[in-house]
């Protein structure tokens, strides 16, 4: 049997195991690491967000390592510590993640110290008091910072409650920080962190018999449950124009525009228009680079991806660029000028071929540890897509031509519905109607 690397069928797909006596979807990827797993999972936690759920879903999340019923959080560290592994929980979307990798004998433990994080987590009110501190600074920091308040306000003008890729205003934020109650972290973990939709991958030097002993099946989840599915947002139903934002004391403005794109990620369109944007603005040799930064001198840094975007909801297209106060409105308008031809002309078929190879590329660099293939697995099962598809992608977007990328182009890319939102120390200005 071939082995011969992460391209061919047989070295991945086919050597992943689905564990069915597991709970829930979980995965087992045998790997040449001397006694060293790593794991990946995901479970559907979906917060209501008209009411602001999402930032007690944060706190929440950040108190599971604060300590259980039968453990305090200095004895789970030391545990952790002790035994050289990492275990981490977090938030992607309307999903909670947690990872972690270990030495495989001590597997059982950091299993169970999961399990009681998860399922049994004391939310001391003390832990509750440091965390909301914690979290108001980087807040208030990132009000402070040029390229997250042209992007929070990019957001919030292209999404509205209750999308879940609406940004929160950071007042609003901080006020509903404030207001957060033990009482309220006890019942957003009782009712929406129930391990819905659980999927889980290990990736490393173990059997079906370390994951039998290491208590697995000791995790309480629920089967399965419908998701929500978001309705699109289209271009024309988002006001486009100029947001400002001014911050005093910045070298550079970051600009950010964009607008809504009417598919889902998993839309049969999705990568021929990401192969698209990438050709556009994706890496030091894309379009926007070498007109705007290296022929014009506009900019350090420019660039241009699709954002956002889930099984259940849409994202966006988004182009950023970082301008002096001198050369704002230059490179704004250079900015949407290529934009403008990009849309107008399209992408050549030796642009689609050299920028196709580079993702393929990458795609497979991406799976060269075993961290990021247990969330590339967890990943893929969360988009609906078999497990080939680890096999199949570098194919599959080399496939694609300059039709494909450019009937996608025409089809879901509008100049004319763009939102510019500019954060920084603005130039001085003469106001010509006096």
């Amino acid at each position: 049997m071939n082995h011969s690397g992460p391209g061919s069928r047989s070295s991945l797909a086919n050597r992943i195991e689905r564990v069915e006596d597991a709970p829930g979807e979980v995965f087992l990827l045998p790997a040449s690491v001397s006694s060293v797993t790593s794991f990946f999972a995901s479970y559907t936690s979906v917060p209501d967000f008209e009411a602001g759920e999402e930032v007690i879903r944060d706190v929440t999340v950040a108190m599971l390592d604060k300590g259980t019923h039968t453990r305090d959080k200095l004895e789970i560290a030391s545990l952790i510590e002790n035994t050289g592994a990492r275990l981490s929980f977090s938030n992607n979307g309307i999903r909670g993640t947690v990872s972690g990798k270990v030495l495989t004998p001590d597997l059982k433990l950091i299993l169970s110290l999961m399990r009681e994080q998860m399922q049994e987590p004391s939310f001391p009110e003390v832990e509750l008091d440091r965390i909301k501190e914690r979290f108001k600074a980087g807040i208030q920091q990132s009000m402070l910072n040029t390229g997250a308040r042209a992007s929070a306000a990019l957001y919030s003008s292209m999404f509205k409650l209750p999308h879940p890729n609406y940004s929160i205003d950071p007042e609003k934020e901080l006020s509903l920080l404030e207001s957060i109650s033990i009482e309220q972290v006890r019942k957003y973990h009782a009712n929406k962190m129930n391990l819905r939709n659980w999927r889980m991958a290990f990736v490393g030097d173990l059997t079906r018999k370390d994951l039998a002993d290491a208590g697995l099946d000791e995790l309480q989840i629920v089967e399965s449950s419908d998701i929500p599915k978001w309705d699109l947002v289209y271009p024309e139903k988002v006001s486009s124009g100029r947001l400002e934002f001014p911050l005093p004391d910045r070298d550079n403005l970051d600009v950010h525009m964009g607008h809504p794109v009417a598919l889902y990620r998993t839309d049969p369109d999705y990568l021929s228009l990401s192969l698209g944007i990438f050709i556009l603005g994706g890496n030091f040799s894309a379009r926007l680079m070498q007109t705007v930064r290296d022929e014009m001198g506009l900019t350090y840094g420019v660039g241009s991806a699709m954002t956002g975007m889930g099984r259940h909801y849409n994202g966006l297209w988004r182009t950023n660029i970082a301008l002096s106060s001198e050369k704002l409105e230059e490179g704004i308008q250079a900015t949407i000028a290529e934009l403008h031809r990009f849309i107008m002309d399209g992408v050549t078929e030796d642009e689609v071929s050299e920028k196709s190879e580079t993702i393929a590329g990458s795609f497979k660099v991406g799976l060269s540890t075993t961290s990021s293939l247990a969330k590339s697995i967890v990943a893929i099962r969360q988009r609906g897509e078999e497990l080939d598809y680890l096999d199949s992608f570098p194919d599959t977007i080399r496939s694609l031509s300059a039709g494909d990328v450019n009937r996608v182009i025409q089809k879901y890319l509008r100049e004319d519905a763009l939102t510019v939102s500019v954060a920084g120390t603005f130039p001085a200005r003469s106001d010509s109607s006096e």
